[in-house]
């Protein structure tokens, strides 16, 4: 059975004002799952970031390996991007009533086989690591511009 968390233990967490209420850890990763796969409001904040911003698009064509070095503009464009997300996600999770914490907890608490199907830990992944940001944006660049893969 999934594990229910208790909101009155997390008296810690960083968004303030927020009363949640009982959640359990399925319902946090679906919660996620939706706000990055069909929150339109999210999606039309990253395709804009990605479609006004250059350097998106020369990291997402570049083939640059990991293990080489990089041009510093790609290094600020990760942080634009956490940015981004982190502030996008500050606010749903705020509208949902679920503590961030809670979303630390559920994630962590999946077997890995599982987390790596979320589509939500590559977004998340992506926004915490400098690679896998590079990895990120090589894989769905795309699906964010009205830009074709082979013609870019």
């Amino acid at each position: 059975m999934d594990e229910v968390l208790r909101p009155e233990a997390l008296a810690d967490d960083e968004i303030s004002g927020v009363q949640p209420v009982q959640i359990t850890h399925e319902t946090v990763t679906e919660r996620l799952e939706y706000f990055f796969v069909s929150h339109q409001e999210f999606k039309d904040k990253l395709s804009a970031l990605f479609t006004s911003d250059p350097r998106m698009k020369e990291i997402a064509k570049s083939n640059i390996s990991t293990n080489e070095e990089q041009p510093l503009h790609f290094f600020e464009a990760f942080k634009q991007y956490a940015a981004l997300l982190e502030a996008e996600l500050e606010k749903f999770l705020a509208q949902e009533g679920i503590p961030q914490i809670n979303v630390v907890n559920a994630l962590a608490d999946l077997p890995e086989d599982q987390r790596e199907q979320l589509i939500s830990t590559d977004y998340l992944s992506a926004a915490l690591e400098y690679k896998d940001f590079l990895q990120f944006m090589s894989t769905y660049y795309y699906a964010f511009t009205s830009e074709d893969a082979l013609s870019a």
